[in-house]
């Protein structure tokens, strides 16, 4: 095949607040969530935050850094801004809900989100008897009759500190009103501040998995609203 591949600029590419919002972060974050549904779901993760209104109660849910992940790796659109997608129709399977397990790298990063449940609160589920399961119902995995192999969970690297913001949250913007039906396939909602000197600095940064054709998923049309959530200290207030 010949023809030639332009890799359209992005702009800055350097998360300049990753205490916030970089996908290591999350996957810390969402492991703090005060109940499951918190924890597993964006929905649930969005209406607690609501309820709290103003007091600040910044969680994310294990949703948010999965589908990043996603997203890096298959490609995505944003519109009128930036094109991940240099040849149409070119973006990689985990760019897209329907076809992500068609990649081999899909079952790689399932069973490191399927390692993350695996330690996450257990209620609400039941087990054979009708009660919850408790830790030590599940500490020994191969009773339930699976295991991960040798090297698996054995820690030969470590990973870099999770450092929460060093000043308390002062507020939570909510960006919303964006409807998936709106974009053909995965994009990104960027958050920015707007400067006193004219310039710009990224705040947030938010991946949609979704689909190329939301009118055929009928799940899809109970969920079409699109929320971020970027935690404000006191320090970004100002800028």
């Amino acid at each position: 095949m010949d023809g030639t591949v332009d890799i359209k600029d992005d702009g800055d590419p350097l998360t300049r607040l990753p205490n916030t919002y970089s996908v290591y972060s999350r996957f810390q974050v969402c492991l703090q969530a005060p109940n499951y549904t918190v924890f597993f779901n964006k929905d649930s993760m969005a209406k607690y935050i609501q309820d709290h209104g103003s007091k600040p109660h910044y969680n994310v849910a294990l949703e948010e850094p999965h589908n990043a992940i996603y997203l890096a790796l298959g490609g995505f659109y944003q519109k009128a801004v930036y094109n991940a997608d240099p040849i149409l129709g070119a973006n990689g399977d985990m760019g897209e809900n329907e076809t992500a397990a068609f990649d081999p790298i899909f079952y790689l990063h399932h069973a490191f989100i399927d390692y993350t449940f695996w330690q996450c609160p257990l209620e609400p589920f039941k087990n054979p008897t009708g009660g919850f399961y408790t830790s030590n119902d599940v500490t020994d995995i191969t009773e339930l009759e699976y295991s991960y192999g040798p090297g698996s969970l054995d820690i030969e690297n470590e990973a870099g500190r999770y450092m929460p913001p060093k000043e308390p949250i002062s507020r939570i913007v909510r960006v919303h009103n964006i409807n998936r039906s709106d974009y053909a396939g995965s994009f990104v909602i960027r958050t920015h501040v707007k400067l006193p000197d004219g310039g710009y600095v990224e705040v947030g940064r938010e991946a949609v998995l979704s689909r190329w054709n939301i009118a055929g998923c009928a799940n899809c049309q109970n969920h079409l609203e699109e929320n971020s959530f970027i935690p404000i200290d006191a320090k970004r207030l100002k800028l």
